[in-house]
């Protein structure tokens, strides 16, 4: 995304968005017409023999989905439940669909997103064909739960619970449509999701868009944020634990990153007590060495994400900031009190 047009969807509103209004109605005739066409069953979609929650948002660029499924799938492995993380695969071709994300499935062929969820301990499929998927789940890992990745508008599968993540930093942008806005449906489809969960980034930088809060119910309104745990060196995997009030190991740094929202990576890095230059690429973006060692002798600090693409050209001075995310406790009750009750109704 060029940086003119993201400035555009993300600043105050002006005059140009006044006259994009009735194309921004077009769209959302469009968009709306889709939504209730699966909704009554006259597009036809697929109802799994499994337990399925989707986890996605209304905008793009990131809003934490990966961070908060892999807190999902710990919390619900913890409480016994078998969990598969199906995700679609941005911008790969895998030879085998589906394709079971091992520790020897390379980046290029699965993803940067879902590599980084099977090393966190996800068991993850990715296939663009998620009907399909779900099929194949339901043959080799009964009795489990399907968690879609960034599956919110994929409606050829139907869901059991739905989850939405809304950046807390950025909100809803203009509240305009894509390509018009950054929101791929409107925000009205806020009421129809069981849990609308904010993710406001690092701890103590919590900032609520009252917007948000006029749609659902307050049942359905929670918090997320994210909390640095440590920088991991790509090479040594040497671990550095960060502590609070303790100055950051590296006064200056490189930070790079191919994220949806770069500036956050920025922001977290500036919080913890360094002095970031930020190269930022596009989300998903492939790299390569030539990429990051034009950077300068300092150390280079990178996401996860970023890294699990990285690590096979990775030099002595690069980390990666590794996180967790922490979400209120109400969050994942409500979703285990769900399950017992979607169990019932398919039996």
């Amino acid at each position: 995304m060029s940086k003119s047009i993201e400035q555009f969807w993300y600043r105050p509103k002006g005059i140009l968005r006044f006259f994009l209004w009735p194309l921004h109605l077009l769209m959302r005739l469009l968009v709306q017409t889709r939504f209730w066409l699966f909704r009554f069953n006259v597009i036809k979609s697929y109802r799994s023999s499994l337990p399925v929650i989707v986890v996605g948002n209304i905008s793009v660029g990131g809003t934490g989905k990966t961070p908060f499924v892999i807190w999902l799938v710990k919390n619900l492995q913890q409480q016994g439940f078998n969990t598969v993380v199906l995700s679609r695969g941005y911008g790969v071709t895998p030879s085998t669909l589906p394709l079971l994300v091992t520790q020897d499935t390379s980046v290029s062929e699965c993803g940067d997103e879902p590599k980084m969820m099977m090393q966190a301990g996800c068991t993850i499929v990715v296939d663009p064909d998620r009907t399909r998927a779900a099929k194949w789940i339901e043959q080799q890992y009964p009795n489990s739960v399907i968690i879609c990745d960034d599956g919110l508008q994929h409606y050829k599968l139907q869901r059991n619970f739905e989850i939405c993540l809304i950046d807390g930093f950025r909100g809803l942008g203009n509240r305009l449509l894509m390509p018009f806005g950054p929101l791929r449906e409107p925000k009205s489809r806020l009421n129809f999701c069981d849990l609308i969960i904010q993710n406001s980034g690092v701890a103590d930088s919590i900032k609520q868009d009252s917007e948000i809060n006029q749609y659902g119910t307050q049942d359905s309104l929670s918090m997320m944020t994210i909390h640095p745990i440590s920088l991991v060196n790509l090479v040594s995997h040497e671990e550095i634990v960060l502590e609070k009030n303790k100055p950051f190991p590296f006064e200056k740094v490189t930070a790079i990153c191919g994220i949806g929202n770069p500036m956050k990576f920025h922001h977290t890095l500036t919080e913890l007590g360094a002095e970031p230059k930020l190269f930022g690429f596009p989300d998903h973006h492939k790299f390569v060495a030539d990429d990051l060692t034009q950077l300068g002798p300092k150390p280079i600090v990178m996401t996860e994400k970023d890294a699990v693409k990285c690590s096979e050209f990775a030099r002595e001075n690069w980390w990666y900031l590794k996180i967790s995310a922490s979400v209120d406790d109400n969050v994942f009750a409500k979703i285990v009190e769900r399950l017992p009750q979607i169990n019932a109704s398919k039996s």
